[in-house]
Parts: structure tokens; C-alpha cells; sequence
């Protein structure tokens, strides 16, 4: 006999404004990261957004707004910020058509964070 795990999710609309903001917070970052899409066909959902880090050190540190004012510090490591996720990859059955679904965990990349750098003292 075959166990089937159920669970229900209520999904909430973010005000539009709220969309705006989100978009830009990865702009004035810090540590500024782009979106991409992780397509996979054998997986539910298909389509991840995940974050890719833009620089190794730091921006903007001085807390100007200026293009001179952003450079990069490197004494500050711009560094992923991960979660696990869970979700199901399609499996073959036991029959010809059939197909099957097996929940499973993934780490994604949602965003990016400044962290100072490692110092490694040589005595």
C-alpha cells in the first residue's frame, strides 16, 4: 500500500510596492547579487530563482552614494546566504507511464551578505 504525505500552503500577494523594494534591495546591497533561474524539468517547482554573489569584497562601505564612494573593499567578503528547500524530483515508477515523486531537500541562494575577512596569523 502506497503512503501518500499531503500538506496545503496559503499563498499571500505581496503589495505591489512591496515588489519595487524587494528588487532594489539587492542593488544597495552591500554585497550586490543577481537573480538567475535554475530550470530543472525533473523537479516541482521547475523554475528557482536563486541569488549569484557580483563581487568577492565589499561595496560602499564608506556609506557614499557616489561611483568612487563603491568600490570594492576586499578586507570585507561578500559571501551567499543559503536555505534548504524542500522539494519533489520525479522519479520512473514501477509500471511503463508510471511516475513517481520523492520530496527531497535542495540548498538555494537567496541573497548575499557582507562578513569580514578571515585573519590568519603566521607566529
Amino acid at each position: 500500500m502506497m503512503k501518500i504525505q499531503t500538506w496545503s500552503s496559503t499563498l499571500h500577494r505581496a503589495p505591489p510596492h512591496a515588489a519595487h523594494q524587494t528588487l532594489a534591495i539587492q542593488n544597495r546591497s552591500l554585497a550586490p547579487w543577481e537573480n538567475i533561474v535554475s530550470e530543472d524539468p525533473r523537479r516541482l517547482p521547475r523554475r528557482i530563482s536563486e541569488a549569484r554573489c557580483l563581487t568577492k569584497g565589499c561595496v560602499g562601505l564608506s556609506g557614499g552614494h557616489h561611483e568612487k564612494e563603491r568600490e570594492e573593499d576586499l578586507a570585507w567578503r561578500s559571501v551567499p546566504i543559503q536555505v534548504e528547500m524542500m522539494v519533489l524530483r520525479l522519479r520512473r515508477g514501477q509500471g511503463r507511464r508510471s511516475r513517481e515523486y520523492q520530496l527531497s531537500s535542495q540548498v538555494i541562494t537567496v541573497g548575499c551578505t557582507c562578513v569580514r575577512g578571515r585573519v590568519v596569523r603566521h607566529d
